[in-house]
Formats: C-alpha cells, sequence, structure tokens
C-alpha cells in the first residue's frame, strides 16, 4: 500500500511539473504567434520618478510592477533606477515591467575619534568611507600631542560617503608648537627636505589631474599652511599628474 501511495505521488507530481512548463511554453512561445498582439519598445525610465514612469509604461499598454529598491548616489529616492525588459527592448502590450526603485544615496554614520591619535582617527573614518577634513591645532599641557580633542560633526551623525569629519587636535604644551610650511606649488621631489627643515612628517599623498599645472607639483594641503601645530605632524598632500590626454604622455611611458 505504502509503495502504491507512492507512485501514486510521483505520477501527480509529475503531471504539475509538465502543467507549468506547458503553461510556461503556452506563454512565452507559442502565444505570440497565436495572438497578433503589436510589439513596443521600453522607453528610457531612468531617473524618473515612479509615477512618470508607470503613467509612460501605461500609456504604452504595458503593467508596472515595483521590484526591489537600492542606494544610489545620483538617482533621487523613489526614482526608476533601471528596468526589466531594459531600455530599448520590444515586448508584447500587456506585458509587466519591473522597475528598480532608488533609496537615494546612502549614509554613514561618524564614529567616535575623540580620545584617539589622528593616526587613529584617520583610520576609523576610512573603515566608515569618510574622509579627514580640516584639523585644527589646539596646545594642551594636559592632552598629548596629536590626540584628537574634539570633532565635527559630533558622533553618531550621519554623513554621505566621503564626507568630511573636522577635528580639534591635541599640539601639547604651547612652547612645541610649529608653523606648518606652505608647499603648495613646490615640487613633490623637494618635500622631504622641506618636512626635515620644519620638523614636520608626510602624510597622505593623493593625486590629481590640472593639465594648466606642470606635473609633479603640490596644488593642496592639510593642515594649511601658517597653522600652528605640533612637532612631527603629518602633512598630507595632493599632487598634479599628467592626463592620459595630454600631449607627451606616450612620450614620457616610453
Amino acid at each position: 500500500m505504502k509503495k502504491f501511495l507512492e507512485k501514486i505521488g510521483a505520477v501527480i507530481a509529475g503531471a504539475i511539473i509538465a502543467c507549468i512548463l506547458f503553461l510556461f511554453l503556452l506563454d512565452v512561445v507559442f502565444m505570440p504567434f497565436i495572438v497578433d498582439v503589436p510589439n513596443v519598445k521600453i522607453p528610457i525610465l531612468n531617473g524618473l520618478p515612479m509615477a512618470k514612469a508607470s503613467e509612460k509604461l501605461s500609456q504604452l499598454g504595458l503593467k508596472t510592477v515595483v521590484g526591489d529598491s537600492s542606494f544610489d548616489e545620483s538617482i533621487p529616492v523613489g526614482a526608476v533606477i533601471s528596468s526589466r525588459p531594459n531600455t530599448g527592448k520590444r515586448v508584447k502590450k500587456g506585458r509587466a515591467v519591473t522597475l528598480s526603485l532608488s533609496k537615494g544615496q546612502r549614509f554613514y554614520m561618524v564614529p567616535e575619534v575623540r580620545g584617539v591619535s589622528l593616526r587613529d582617527a584617520r583610520l576609523k573614518l576610512e573603515t566608515k568611507n569618510l574622509n579627514l577634513g580640516e584639523i585644527r591645532y589646539i596646545s594642551s599641557e594636559i592632552i598629548p600631542q596629536t590626540v584628537v580633542l574634539d570633532q565635527f560633526p559630533a558622533p553618531g551623525s550621519k554623513l554621505i560617503k566621503y564626507g568630511e569629519v573636522n577635528l580639534h587636535v591635541s599640539s601639547g604644551s604651547e612652547q612645541n608648537l610649529k608653523s606648518i610650511p606652505n608647499l603648495i606649488y613646490t615640487s613633490i621631489k623637494d618635500v622631504k627636505d622641506s618636512l626635515s627643515k620644519y620638523e614636520m612628517t608626510l602624510g597622505e599623498i593623493s593625486e590629481t589631474i590640472d593639465d594648466n599645472q606642470p606635473m609633479g607639483i603640490i596644488l593642496l594641503q592639510n593642515p594649511s599652511p601658517g597653522v600652528m601645530a605640533a612637532r612631527l605632524t603629518p602633512i598630507d598632500l595632493t599632487i598634479n599628474v599628467i592626463s592620459e590626454s595630454q600631449p607627451g604622455r606616450d612620450d614620457e611611458s616610453r
């Protein structure tokens, strides 16, 4: 009896699968040939508010289905990121088009960096996709050099990706303060000598492209020139690199 019931169950399951497969083939393969339904092209929907996109689809005789949502840096909340089928594809009227919508920009929570060293504060911010902003050095007879005294915005605040957090950092005793040298428009090759002379250290180096400026010169620095800071303060630099399209690139690479 048990084996008989198992066979009956297998037969029923097979019949159900066969029916599903038949209906799928009927809808996708055979119906377009049996029923003469006009083709329409999926319009450009990216960036449109969901209501506007749905209206455009309705005018073409298409249905709207709201799909998943995801964060997007450039498309506003509730607007269309993509459609399925894709833009430009021809489909039969009555077809459902699935829209993926934007949640807008992702926000990142500012971590607590007060009481840690400037180096550790930078690392903590980078792990949260945030950048170190302006640094202001304040003398303190109690707090050691390079320890973060305060931060702006406060911990728990939310910023967009790569948003900046400004810091107040201890420079130690006032007698230890040094003036940050002006390194802008100097060559990166000469930086080490200047830093050694002014008792500062080299921080992070980033690159930018400005075809109107010579290659290899410093265009930005942080902290700014003239700021009073502790000895051995790291100075972050942005140097100019040559663009791919600038004449002479190929010659220099040979």
